[in-house]
C-alpha cells in the first residue's frame, strides 16, 4: 500500500519542527534539569503527594458561582 505524496510531506514537514523544537529548548531543559536532586526518597514523597490531591480533588467543594467566575 502506497502512503500519498502529501502525507508523506506532512510528516517530514512534522519531524522536521519536531526537531526544531527539541533544539531550541534544549538549554532551557538542561537549566531545569541542571539543579534538580532524584533520589528515591524524593520520588516517593512525590508519589505520595500526587496521590493525596489526586484522590482529594473527587471532594472538593467550590464556593457558589465560582466556575462562572462570579464568586
Amino acid at each position: 500500500m502506497e502512503v500519498p505524496k502529501e502525507e508523506e510531506e506532512i510528516r517530514k514537514e512534522v519531524q522536521i519542527l519536531q526537531v526544531l523544537y527539541l533544539q531550541s529548548t534544549r538549554p532551557l531543559r538542561q537549566e531545569l534539569f541542571k539543579g534538580t536532586v532524584r533520589t528515591r526518597m524524593w520520588t516517593l514523597v512525590g508519589a505520595r503527594i500526587a496521590r493525596f490531591w489526586i484522590t482529594r480533588l473527587g471532594i472538593v467543594h467550590l464556593l457558589v458561582g465560582t466556575r462562572d467566575g462570579h464568586a
